[in-house]
This record gives structure tokens, sequence and C-alpha cells, in this order.
């Protein structure tokens, strides 16, 4: 049986296409908008037509966005990129992924303008060095120009002294290993260093070669592949790992456009119209307790603590009436509390919002 979305565009290349050919119109200096003005007002219609119509046959296709790093192929990440102080390979892609990650660039414009000089090193009040960018790169969403606006400025890459592979340590390291007439500062590794097994007693382990801008694509891939990642992760999956970090630790829009370049709430908004794996769980096991409301498997984290556990029942864990915020008959008639029937504690009582512990 044919799919129902085979011979089908995405909607999103549709509408590309359309504003391709209007941004083309534009630059060769026609006075029509043929998304906007009204004598195209009947072929839009068309164009929105069909759309709906992809989506009443179930031909329209969900949009795929950047794939966020999971936590688990972070740590293996971490732990390969400790091998960077004894290997230039590794000391060159762990200096990448620290400026990938906290200046959020996209991984081959920004690291093929960096020189050896770009960065000044400081020290904060509290004496940790961090470091900034001495000059500004020109981006997708950053030209220069006349027209351009302003870059965010003073954006901090902070050391982080509790970690193998502080960032700033790495930076420091990279500078260091280079040939002092290098202009550039990711540059090709000499053949001496990538051949012996204790390159770290070497004090030159790049030439002054510069590596080529398509070189940095491949970065991530490599990194994932030698990390032994669940998939094959790319620049921009960085860029998406770090603006969904922010936007999940509850930082404002203003300040993660401030990072991330982004000129509108609109355009950062793709970034975060998803939720975490664990958000999904947590919002999946909150709305299947509506349909199995008793049901003990719909114990997560965050209602573990409305419980109350009896050794005496063989540590069975039994919920909470949290709908009448009572405990249950049942419970109350069991054998493992009548001792403090006597006492009348439970008898005289009316208890809300209380978790009970009984050893």
């Amino acid at each position: 049986m044919m799919d129902a979305q085979t011979g089908y565009y995405h909607k999103n290349t549709l509408k590309n296409i359309r504003s391709a050919i209007n941004r083309h119109l534009n630059d060769i200096g026609r006075s029509v908008d043929i998304v906007r003005d009204k004598e195209f007002k009947p072929a839009n219609q068309t164009l929105d037509g069909m759309l709906k119509k992809m989506t009443q046959i179930g031909a329209s296709r969900p949009t795929k966005h950047k794939e966020v790093i999971n936590p688990e192929d972070l740590s293996k990440i971490a732990s390969y990129l400790r091998a960077a102080k004894f290997s230039p390979l590794v000391l060159r892609q762990c200096v990448w992924y620290h400026l990938s990650i906290h200046f959020i660039s996209r991984g081959l414009e920004f690291h093929h303008q960096l020189r050896r000089d770009s960065f000044n090193f400081h020290t904060d009040e509290n004496g940790l060095e961090y470091v900034t960018l001495r000059h500004e790169t020109q981006q997708k969403n950053f030209q220069g120009g006349i027209e351009s606006k302003e870059a965010p400025s003073d954006k901090r890459m902070y050391s982080s002294p509790e970690i193998d592979t502080c960032p700033v340590k790495m930076l420091h390291l990279l500078i260091e290993k280079n040939d002092k007439n290098a202009s550039h500062l990711f540059n090709s590794c000499t053949k001496e260093a990538l051949s012996t097994r204790s390159p770290s007693d070497m004090d030159l382990w790049f030439t002054s070669k510069p590596l080529s801008k398509r070189t940095f694509s491949g970065f991530m891939a490599d990194i994932s592949k030698s990390a032994k990642c669940s998939g094959i992760y790319t620049p921009h999956c960085l860029r998406a790992t770090a603006i969904t970090a922010m936007s999940e630790a509850g930082f404002e829009a203003r300040q993660i456009m401030f990072m991330s370049g982004h000129r509108s709430e609109s355009s950062l908004s793709s970034y975060n119209r998803t939720l975490s794996n664990e958000q999904k769980l947590s919002v999946s096991s909150c709305l299947s307790s509506i349909t199995h409301p008793n049901s003990e498997k719909q114990l997560t984290s965050s209602n573990v603590s409305n419980t109350v556990t009896c050794k005496e029942q063989e540590n069975a864990i039994v919920p909470l009436q949290t709908s009448a915020e009572m405990l249950s008959v049942d419970f109350l008639n069991s054998p493992s509390i009548n001792s403090l029937r006597s006492s009348e504690f439970l008898s005289k009582s009316v208890f809300n919002n209380c978790v009970f512990n009984f050893k």
C-alpha cells in the first residue's frame, strides 16, 4: 500500500520555494511581493488549500528540528574528551566543542575566523578566570556592513577548575601547542605529534597551516563516532543543545538571545517548542493517572513523597487519596496501626497533605 506522504513535498519546502522566488524577484529589482500583494492572493489561497488538504489526508509530515544531544551521550563525549591533554586531535576537538557550546556558534564560519590572538583572558572579582572575544565574527545572523546591527558582545566562557577538560585551560593548551607563526587558532597537526605515543612531551603539536572551513563540518561526527554515541550529531545539534539547556534552566528569552545572537523571540521559538525526555515522561505519567487513577505504576519522582510506607505490610507503598486528601479506610483498618487506636491518635484527627513513615 502506498504511503499517503509519498509524492508530496514537505510543507516547509513549498513555503521556502515561495520565499526563494520572492527574494529573487526582489534581488533583480522587481517591485512585486508574491507573498503579500493582493494580485497574488488567489495563488496563495491555492497553496493554503493544498497544505490543508495534505493535513486532511495524512500527507503532511511534522517538521523535524535539530536533535538535542541526550544526557547519556553528553557523558560519553565528556569522557572521550578527557584525552585532550595527551592527543593533538582530541585537544583540537575539545576546544572546538567548548567554544561551540559557550559561544553558541554553528561551528563553521565562527571557528574558521578565530586567530591565536582572538581571545582576551580576564579574572573576575572572585578570582575566576574567563575568556572573551577580542573581535566580531561574521556569521549567518551577523554579516557586518552598514545595515547590520551590532552583534552581542562580552560573551564569556568561564573556567571550570574542578573538571579535567576545563574550557579555559584547554584553550590555553591549544594556543601553547600551536606554531608561533600560525595566524589561525585551528591548524593541522604535525606528523611527529600524530606518530608519537607520548606527544605531551613535545612543545609543538600543530603547524602554521590553518584548517579549511569545510573541515569543521565533520568535527561533531568524528566526536560522536569516537565517543560511541547513540547517533551521529551535527554542529547545529550543539547549538540546539545549548539553547535548550538554557531554556530548561529557566533563563529568560532575552538572556538566551544575548548568547545565541537571535534577534527576535519568534526565531528562538523553534528551539524551545519541545520538551525534554524527562518532561515528556512526567507529562505522560500525569495524563495516564487520569485513565488509571489507582495504578501504582504511575508513581514518579514528583509524587513518591505522597506515599505511606509500612514495614509491617512487607514495605508496601500505599498512595494517599489525594482527591480526598485523607488516608484510605482500608489502610486505617490495617493491623499494623491498631496500637495507635488506643491513643485515639487517628480516630479523632484529620490530616491534610501529610506524609507518615511508620517504622
